[in-house]
């Protein structure tokens, strides 16, 4: 819905935006953060930059999660492991943990138009 935060890919990257005006079928506008642009993107295309709750996440869940060597850089993975305030995530064969707060569950947007 307007206003909602929003993560979407672009150039290999993964941008944060807020969601502005539908436009038609299923394109909405995207507000970028940090910047006075917008684009257009299909709603497939859009994550919902919200933490889940811990009942959300399972092991083998597909996440996107904040690269600790680069600060606003997201990277795809899977839920290797589950613990208290961390998860243990694999990533292109390449195993890290990441703080709970930093994790986004990749699924099919269900932003209302």
């Amino acid at each position: 819905m307007r206003g909602s935060a929003v993560l979407f890919k672009e150039n290999g990257r993964y941008q944060r935006g807020i969601v502005g005006e539908y436009i038609s079928g299923n394109v909405l506008e995207v507000y970028l953060l940090g910047n006075t642009g917008s684009k257009m993107v299909a709603r497939s295309q859009l994550i919902q930059d919200e933490k889940p709750s811990i009942h959300e996440l399972a092991i083998g869940k597909l996440v996107l999660v904040e690269d600790v060597g680069s600060s606003g850089l997201m990277r795809e993975g899977k839920i290797e492991q589950i613990e208290d305030s961390v998860c243990t995530i694999k990533t292109n064969n390449k195993t890290w943990k990441s703080d709970l707060n930093k994790i986004r569950i990749i699924k099919i947007s269900d932003l209302c138009p």
